[in-house]
């Protein structure tokens, strides 16, 4: 079994538009550049769980922090969606490559370890 190749995303604000790492391009509907990274805000056009997203890129922390808004009967029980990655810029293009290392963050939702391994477990069994 290969390692997977890191998944590349692209930003051009000049342009309003976001590149998934499959090559779809789509319309941003508000981009804010900062001191501390870039917040992205646009429509899950035809996707058939999620309507919206709102992603912050911050490359000093070495991250990307999504709040994904979901279509009734498919919310999750989650808060924000964190990927582990590596945030460049070029001009007014951003880049994230991403390392597929994600955390889920549940507001006032504490696990334990053993917890988060149990349901790791159940959700994706592998045989040793």
């Amino acid at each position: 079994m290969g390692i997977h190749p890191p998944k590349i995303e692209t930003f051009d604000v000049a342009a309003g538009t976001n590149t998934d790492p499959k090559g779809h391009v789509r319309a941003v509907d508000v981009y804010r550049e900062a001191p501390h990274g870039l917040y992205v805000s646009r429509a899950m056009v035809d996707h058939p769980t999620m309507t919206h997203l709102r992603s912050w890129l911050l490359p000093d922390l070495g991250i990307r922090v999504t709040e994904f808004w979901w279509r009734p009967g498919h919310a999750r029980d989650q808060d924000w969606y964190l990927d582990v990655v590596d945030v460049t810029r070029d001009g007014t293009t951003w880049r994230t490559e991403d390392h597929y290392v994600d955390l889920v963050v549940h507001t006032g939702s504490v696990q334990t370890g053993r917890e988060i391994a149990d349901y790791m477990r159940e959700k994706y069994p592998v045989d040793l």
